[in-house]
């Protein structure tokens, strides 16, 4: 997940897998592994539906449901990736084939992404889908949303509640009207060995109040210059005690301090500024490992940083605090003072699937659970169990779910005439029809066709469409058509390509249907000028884009906007301007006739070789 510096449930559930494939089918009616299909990847080599999981529970559980669904339903061969990964931008990376967000290593492409937390990471998500175009797609929620930030276990908040003083609000923190230190334990409550010293990592992660950028953005809103450090230009968080940072309020008495435990490298930026806006007395540490910090939220009195859904702390009936709403331009600025947003959890698929599994993406699309059908799934897992056993729970939990609830995930099948982009309905004969009426399955869309989106009958399907003319689509599978460009024209429907212009015919638009004529008689072409040894030559070409293109074809040349025959003793390449050959001279302005000159000397006849009509006419009027 990390986000905002966390990385919720690391530690308390870090595994690596050695498989995420079920030897054994789940459904009695499973489609048996040999029957599975697998589909052509980015190398056009076989590959199975690939699913990249991330640390926590939620995106394990419901990337096994995927995975038994994709391959004893829809009958593909589907592979959760032997490894967890803890940060959101790694696991959107393998959509590109990248093992992290700098792409430095690469590896196998993703085809699916669940249980993604996108809110936080989206403008890594916007620049990712920048640098790699027709690479990924968000395909909707997950069906839930997620959230983060400081959690009172629920004994504690009886204990307050009691005394008339309700712990959730963050007002109940302010030391001029409460005493809410009262109801947590001291700092010293903590066993010292199982805390991380504020200049230390977690599980090698350098823990935030190392972090220079966020130290010296937290001084910048606060003006706290007791509360950072600044040595040769970096900033790091001033712990007054070796494993804990105190609220700038607080230091002159830290019996008053509440203790907040962090989770994975911290979330001191954030709440290092809830501390000096809204007073709360916070003393923030971290935990050495994932163990220790499930030791202190469970033995002691504390503030601690959690997420939802998660089932991990709900026997502890714990509550998050409520700060002032979200502000998004705020936290965009670095001004943390308000509460942490509602996360939106997506799911991401490769773009590939369109082609390669449409009916896989469609699945897709259509999975949605709700919470409390999740947190049931999750809640199976015994809280003290071994990372490997929670793994095989999960797992049986999945399937679980998958054998007793087909009433919701058969909701989630394609129909074979729900179409998906670059698809669209055929008959019987494999025919695009235009009508669910007339469909019996989907294709892709051929070459001068374009995958349109259409409803009918309350139902969203696809249908190729023949491309208009003045367009054409050479690609299959395309959601649009493609104007002609100029030189080029399409004059009848579900062209594949452009037709150019043929010689003596141009257009100057784009999504032309047709060519105008240079002119009337076949007298004319298109043509231009080109160098060969190292002299002018006139060649005819196709796809002629101006009128500035049309001359007389070769032997004739204009004179008065017709194509004349070349007169003799002048040649006529093709340019329209005749030139006059050797040993020839003209007394008119234009070469109407020329005439034979046996009488100039020799000196005199090079030197007007190849002088055109116009100058040689002024040279014997001189």
């Amino acid at each position: 997940m990390i986000f905002l510096g966390g990385l919720p449930g690391l530690g308390v559930f870090i595994l690596f897998l050695t498989a995420l494939c079920r030897a054994e089918l789940c459904l009695p009616n499973g489609i048996p592994e040999g029957q599975r299909l697998y589909v052509l990847n980015a190398s056009n080599e076989q590959s199975p539906i690939r699913l990249t999981i991330f640390a926590w529970r939620s995106s394990i559980v419901t990337s096994q449901i995927a995975q038994i669904l994709i391959s004893e339903v829809l009958g593909y061969h589907a592979l959760v990736t032997p490894e967890t990964i803890f940060d959101t931008t790694a696991g959107i990376s393998r959509l590109a084939g990248c093992e992290s967000s700098d792409c430095q290593v690469k590896t196998s492409r993703t085809d699916v992404v669940l249980d993604t937390w996108l809110s936080p990471v989206f403008p890594f998500w916007q620049g990712f889908l920048a640098q790699n175009p027709q690479v990924a797609e968000d395909l909707g929620s997950m069906g839930y949303q997620g959230g983060d930030g400081l959690y009172i276990k629920g004994s504690v908040l009886e204990s307050a509640a009691n005394a008339g003083l309700a712990l959730e609000y963050y007002k109940s923190y302010n030391m001029s009207f409460h005493q809410p230190y009262k109801y947590f334990d001291t700092l010293w409550d903590l066993p010292e060995a199982d805390l991380e010293p504020c200049n230390g990592s977690f599980l090698g992660w350098p823990l935030e109040p190392t972090d220079s950028e966020k130290m010296k953005n937290y001084l910048d809103w606060t003006g706290d210059v007791d509360g950072v450090v600044e040595r040769n230009g970096q900033y790091s968080a001033n712990c007054q005690l070796p494993a804990f940072w105190i609220a700038p309020a607080f230091r002159h008495n830290y019996t008053q301090c509440i203790p907040v435990m962090q989770n994975g490298p911290g979330y001191m930026v954030v709440l290092m500024q809830w501390s000096v806006a809204y007073g709360i007395p916070m003393a923030l540490t971290h935990g050495t490992t994932g163990t220790n910090v499930m030791k202190a939220i469970r033995n002691q009195r504390i503030l601690y940083y959690w997420f939802e859904p998660d089932e991990t702390l709900l026997d502890l009936r714990h509550a998050r605090l409520i700060l002032p709403p979200h502000s998004a331009a705020g936290w965009l600025k670095g001004d943390f003072r308000t509460g942490g947003e509602e996360v939106y959890i997506a799911k991401l698929a490769n773009v590939g699937l369109q082609i390669s599994a449409p009916r896989v993406r469609t699945f897709v699309q259509k999975m949605k659970l709700e919470v409390g059908e999740l947190l049931d799934m999750l809640a199976t897992t015994a809280i003290n169990s071994t990372a490997d056993q929670k793994l095989q729970i999960l797992g049986d939990a999945a399937c679980q779910w998958v054998k007793t609830k087909s009433d919701i995930w058969g909701k989630w099948m394609p129909v074979k005439t729900d179409c998906s982009a670059g698809y669209g309905l055929v008959d019987v004969q494999g025919l695009p029809v235009a009508s669910l009426a007339e469909a019996v399955d989907c294709q892709v869309c051929a070459a001068g066709r374009f995958s349109e989106v259409f409803t009918q009958d309350g139902r969203q399907t696809y249908r190729c469409q023949e491309c208009e003319v003045g367009f054409h689509q050479s690609g299959f599978g395309q959601s649009q058509c493609i104007q002609c460009e100029a030189g080029t024209f399409a004059a009848a429907v579900g062209q594949a390509t452009c037709s150019p212009c043929e010689r003596g015919t141009y257009v100057s638009s784009t999504g032309a249907t047709g060519c105008s004529s240079c002119g009337a008689e076949e007298l004319w072409t298109t043509s231009k000028a080109v160098q060969a040894g190292g002299q002018e030559k006139w060649i005819e070409f196709e796809g002629a884009t101006s009128a500035g293109s049309c001359h007389c074809v070769e032997g004739r040349h204009l004179s008065a906007g017709q194509c004349e025959i070349c007169i003799e003793g002048a040649s006529c390449p093709g340019s329209g301007v005749p030139t006059l050959l050797p040993g020839f001279y003209s007394t008119l302005g234009v070469l109407a006739e020329s005439f034979f000159m046996p009488f100039l000397p020799s000196e005199l006849l090079s030197c007007i070789k190849g002088i055109k009509a116009s100058r040689l006419w002024i040279l014997f009027t001189i």
